[in-house]
């Protein structure tokens, strides 16, 4: 009886144990009241985007790195949430009117998510979207004579961010009318980032076309040695005016 008894109060301890484990897990992957999960609304008002993103990190040792992210990018506030659930734990990052913001759960910020969480590469990628898309006042060029870059001529367009430190550039194609590459200038560590946007989707409702990809090189000031280092795939592109999330 006394052995039945024991046998029971383990069982039960064992139950117990796994209740507190399950809670512990269920705590750590509770998400974070990031935004973002909200509406395309609540984040953006009246204009905005929202997709979900497969994204190919090719800069590090090794094989490349994924990331399956949601980015929701805000043209009249000029903002871009990123946020991710990635094995680490959550994260988020933003950038907003040039003010950048990071947000996760313990043990999130690893050296694979901190190549997402980059104030540079936020604004290479909030500006060529912005600019591929035909937002943005790009009426006054540089001044620059055109260039050649790849085989094709472009004039560069000083791009009005707010963000001044990182002084971004675009570059409409002479051929084609079409804004498909921006820089920006990390001054920080002296890098140049080169954003391409490609694949150009109509989104009815907004009455606008996309990119539904994004690729991410560094490179010398003169476009040349570039050397790629992201890969944004875009899926599922809403608009505010579309549907709510």
């Amino acid at each position: 009886m006394k052995r039945l008894w024991v046998l029971n109060l383990m069982a039960a301890a064992v139950l117990l144990a796994g209740a507190c484990g399950c809670q512990r897990i269920r705590s750590v992957l509770k998400p974070l009241n990031k935004a973002g999960s909200a509406p395309i609304s609540q984040i953006c008002g009246q204009n905005g985007f929202s997709a979900d993103c497969a994204v190919t990190y090719f800069g590090g040792q090794g094989r490349p790195y994924y990331s399956h992210q949601r980015h929701t990018i805000c043209p009249d506030s000029e903002r871009i949430v990123i946020s991710a659930r990635q094995p680490q734990g959550d994260f988020q990052c933003e950038l907003s009117a040039g003010q950048f913001r990071v947000q996760n759960s313990p043990g999130a910020l690893t050296a694979s998510t901190m190549r997402f969480c980059d104030k540079p590469l936020l604004q290479v990628i909030l500006t060529c979207f912005l600019a591929n898309a035909g937002f943005g006042d790009t009426s006054s060029g540089s001044g620059a004579e055109p260039i050649k870059i790849e085989g094709q001529w472009y004039q560069a367009i000083d791009w009005p961010a707010r963000q001044k430190e990182a002084r971004p550039v675009a570059y409409r194609n002479i051929d084609t009318g079409i804004i498909d590459r921006v820089r920006v200038d990390d001054t920080q560590t002296g890098q140049y980032l080169i954003a391409t946007g490609y694949n150009r989707r109509l989104i009815e409702a907004a009455g606008r076309q996309i990119p539904t990809k994004i690729d991410v090189f560094t490179a010398d000031k003169g476009h040349s040695s570039l050397n790629r280092i992201l890969q944004l795939s875009y899926q599922n592109w809403k608009s505010q005016l579309q549907t709510t999330e």
